[in-house]
């Protein structure tokens, strides 16, 4: 099961001192060494394969991107700053492709494509959430729900808080998505419930919510690469200023571990941060991918396992 991975966190910092190719040293000299690589170096504009920059006007100084792996092993890397609505796409080694039209609205918790180049976004414009299903061509073909607040057609109206996109190793899709009922007491530790709902594709997509046993696989998410591989990425630290990677082989042994800081960036004198912490991603073939932006744009790194 593939999928991209992000973390909640503030701190101070940068992804990287200076963004030169290296061999990355795991924490133990026992475990797999990979070597890193600059394979994108966009700059801030809305010229392809460049980035919208935070808008200095808004008050709250995160920045929020996404990026995933697609079937076809590009890397797509959402470009939703002002009026830009795209993804940009880019090969497994950084060279730019092209853009695509896509998203509707003004805040995309997850995105994911399947083999047929069609994309599943779950968005939330600050008054509802919703799921929609885009073409190739950025139209939309399908949305759940249909209209305003019918998230579940019987129950209390409910609020979107969270949302994930995961595609399995057999390309069916979910949406993992936490929703707020309105009349529960706010401070009840269960008032936020998680409701899974399956996208299948025919001529319209159909969304099914499924049932609670059905649900229990996506409780602790972690992507499983092609050769079986397991990834984590664990927080660290009191403030959740630094994080860990991990990577488990199929006996649950650690074969590499790397600690990475929370990413920093400044813009016109101002600091801003991901609004995730992190930008993560992963391929079939255990290289991953991080995305750091900086004043002048956006970078992203390859990290590829040294073959002995």
């Amino acid at each position: 099961m593939l999928a991209s991975l992000v973390l909640v966190g503030t701190g101070s910092g940068s992804l990287f001192a200076q963004a030169t190719d290296q061999a990355v040293q795991p924490d133990t000299a026992k475990m797999e060494k990979y070597v890193r690589k600059v394979i994108v170096d966009a700059k801030w504009g809305n010229g392809p394969g460049e980035f919208g920059s935070p808008d200095p006007k808004v008050e709250d100084p995160r920045y929020h991107i996404l990026m995933r792996v697609s079937p076809q092993e590009y890397l797509l890397i959402t470009d939703c700053e002002g009026k830009q609505s795209r993804i940009q796409i880019f090969n497994n080694e950084g060279k730019y492709v092209r853009s695509q039209k896509c998203f509707s609205w003004g805040w995309l918790y997850d995105f994911d494509v399947d083999p047929k180049g069609n994309v599943y976004a779950i968005e939330d414009d600050g008054l509802r959430g919703i799921i929609r299903v885009y073409n190739p061509e950025g139209g939309v073909i399908g949305e759940f729900p249909q209209k305003t607040g019918a998230w579940l057609e019987d129950r209390e109206l409910c609020n979107l808080t969270s949302g994930s996109i995961i595609r399995d190793s057999s390309n069916r899709v979910y949406a993992v998505v936490g929703l707020r009922s309105e009349d529960i007491n706010i401070l009840s530790a269960d008032r936020y419930k998680k409701y899974v709902y399956v996208i299948e594709m025919g001529n319209t997509p159909v969304f099914t919510l499924c049932k609670p046993k059905d649900t229990k696989i996506f409780e602790n998410v972690e992507p499983v690469d092609e050769k079986g591989y397991r990834w984590s990425l664990n927080s660290m630290g009191d403030k959740g200023e630094e994080s860990v990677i991990i990577k488990t082989d199929k006996k649950g042994r650690v074969i590499f571990r790397m600690k990475v800081p929370v990413t920093t960036f400044n813009i016109q004198g101002r600091k801003w941060w991901l609004f995730d912490g992190y930008v993560i991603a992963f391929d079939k073939e255990s290289n991953f991918y991080l995305l750091s932006p900086t004043s002048d744009g956006l970078t992203v790194f390859k990290y590829s396992p040294i073959v002995k």
